[in-house]
């Protein structure tokens, strides 16, 4: 029971700190960005809405792509990587925006 209280508490601490890292790498001039409730919606003209959000009770990161669907991140080692790939999750988001540059000419 104690262990998995720990695991809950560095899943959320992991959960936040990469949360807030997204939110600094997506504020850019591509798109509009929302953090409500431990909700990211980022949301890019001409592109779509990207959604990011805890879930807690199987200790992953949801994330929502309007280029390539949805995906899910688990949490490895207090960083998460992608359930199918083992991409890390800040990757991920780097070729995000590389393919919304590439979609929206190098605006």
């Amino acid at each position: 029971m104690l262990q998995k209280i720990a695991d809950q508490r560095s899943y959320l601490t992991a959960a936040h700190n990469t949360l807030t890292a997204l939110e600094k790498k997506l504020d850019n001039d591509y798109g509009e960005i929302e953090h409500n409730n431990n909700v990211i919606e980022y949301t890019v003209d001409g592109v779509g809405r990207y959604v990011v959000s805890r879930q807690p009770s199987v200790m992953e990161l949801w994330v929502s792509s309007p280029i390539t669907g949805p995906s899910k991140f688990g949490m490895v080692e207090k960083k998460f990587v992608e359930k199918k790939n083992g991409m890390e999750i800040m990757k991920y988001f780097e070729m995000e925006m590389e393919r919304i540059k590439r979609m929206l000419g190098n605006r």
